[in-house]
């Protein structure tokens, strides 16, 4: 699954923002209206999914965007298309595409593939489907304005793409993806963060895994609910941008202040729609911040015509500075265990307000999932030793790296920043693996080069990663 998220300003921009009455989001009316340039209306396979709006009906997107070539000639993947689908509730929305591929290779892989597939837009040149955004926010402000104004709004920018999100579905529970963000606790459903692009891939990569009895629409709520919270936060970091720019103005528009009301309390919230929402939330502002440094003074000024209280529930927000979870009531956790007899992982539940929770001999915590939850100390379920373990190594890493030094063009300096980088997380009461794996894969990338002199390095780097699972 792959989308192009954008936002829709022109309901917050007075005049300016004058579009087409039809369709009717978020209810059109299905057999009667389309969108010019996409497609009819139709209603979603299934129904849609409360309480996102929205959902129940999209609008055929095969004549907004087609590919290069056949898809199912890419040399990375083999993908076979699904659909082409514009969904929008009159102010969010996404050109969402769907690819089906036998091949079941490293997720990440797959996730390029899509992120890098040549796709035409109606009326602009060929390029990579991470890239579409624009043309096509481009040929939705034109298709949805009256022809007397189109010339106007083609000055303006009430119509912004988002970051583009590539979400692979996959069966089994345990998966290589650097964080576990999510988990619907009834359905067994997890999501991955698996990476966010490089800068010339500027796409976030995700991943939702299931096991084969899974039930269908935990699968679709897990997915719908990853796929819309992308979108929300796209747009309201969008929203905020926009009020720094000055292109719309809070103090003039009760409907923007309504929606900033309405997103800023939302996303502040550890749930949604009775599925965790924090930890995802969290993954993506570590990728894309809503603002920068240095925007916060800005935005604070530009929100100073607005109330108070409004002022700093959308601050709060902007940061995602919610309230921490209290950790002396009951909780529930839900675990990926992994143990000797059960290689392919099991979700593991425990209602306690203990903080020290017995997982049993033998067993190791591949993820923690849940609103708000970690796991600290007994993060790798064998009473500390692995965390010595990784000590050691650590310190064995950060001393060969430095005897391999003048070995390698322009020093290992930087080699041994990333692996003290790696021994600071591992320190932290709640180490995160996908980033001291991360680290680790850079320090590889520089020594290899050197070729049997780099090995035990090499050698080093695996003994980490295989305890960091």
């Amino acid at each position: 699954m792959a989308q192009l998220p954008f936002v829709d300003m022109r309901p917050f921009a007075g005049e300016r923002g004058e579009r087409l009455s039809r369709p009717t989001w978020p209810a059109p009316a299905v057999g009667h209206e389309f969108v010019r340039r996409f497609g009819a209306v139709s209603p979603t396979p299934g129904g849609g999914l409360r309480p996102w709006d929205g959902e129940e009906y999209f609008c055929r997107a095969d004549a907004a965007i087609g590919f290069q070539r056949s898809p199912t000639k890419e040399p990375g993947a083999r993908l076979e298309v699904v659909h082409r689908r514009l969904f929008f509730n009159g102010r969010t929305g996404r050109v969402e595409l769907a690819f089906r591929t036998p091949d079941r290779g490293n997720t990440a892989d797959v996730a390029r593939t899509v992120a890098e597939l040549r796709v035409r837009v109606r009326g602009a040149r060929p390029c990579a489907f991470f890239e579409a955004g624009s043309p096509l926010t481009r040929l939705l402000l034109s298709a949805t304005t009256p022809v007397a104004r189109r010339g106007e709004a083609r000055k303006t920018r009430l119509i912004v793409a988002g970051m583009p999100l590539v979400l692979v579905e996959r069966r089994g529970i345990r998966g290589e993806g650097l964080v576990f963000p999510m988990e619907d606790p009834d359905g067994g459903v997890l999501l991955e963060h698996v990476l966010t692009g490089p800068s010339e891939i500027p796409a976030a990569l995700w991943a939702v895994s299931h096991g084969n009895a899974s039930d269908k629409l935990a699968i679709k709520a897990v997915r719908t609910h990853a796929i819309r919270l992308h979108s929300e936060y796209e747009a309201f970091a969008a929203i905020l941008r926009a009020c720094l720019r000055k292109d719309i103005d809070p103090s003039a528009s009760e409907t923007l202040r309504d929606y900033l009301h309405t997103a800023s309390r939302r996303m502040l919230r550890a749930s949604f729609g009775g599925l965790p929402q924090a930890g995802v939330l969290a993954e993506m502002a570590k990728a894309r911040a809503a603002l920068a440094p240095g925007e916060s003074d800005s935005l604070e000024a530009a929100l100073q015509e607005i109330r108070p209280s409004l002022r700093r529930l959308v601050l709060d927000a902007a940061h995602l500075r919610a309230d921490p979870v209290d950790g002396t009531e009951n909780r529930t956790l839900h675990f990926n265990v992994i143990t000797n007899n059960f290689s392919e992982g099991a979700i593991v539940t425990v209602n306690s307000n203990s903080n020290n929770i017995s997982i049993g001999e033998g067993a190791q915590v591949q993820g923690v999932v849940g609103s708000g939850n970690t796991v600290t100390n007994s993060s790798f379920g064998d009473g500390g030793a692995t965390r010595d373990r990784l000590g050691e190594l650590v310190e064995q890493l950060i001393a060969q790296l430095e005897e391999l030094g003048p070995r390698v063009e322009g020093g290992t300096e930087d080699q041994v920043e990333l692996a003290r980088a790696a021994q600071e997380e591992l320190q932290r009461d709640e180490p995160k693996p996908g980033r001291v794996r991360g680290f680790l894969s850079s320090v590889l990338l520089g020594v290899k080069e050197v070729g049997q002199a780099a090995k035990p390095v090499i050698e080093t780097v695996d003994a980490i990663q295989q305890l960091v699972q």
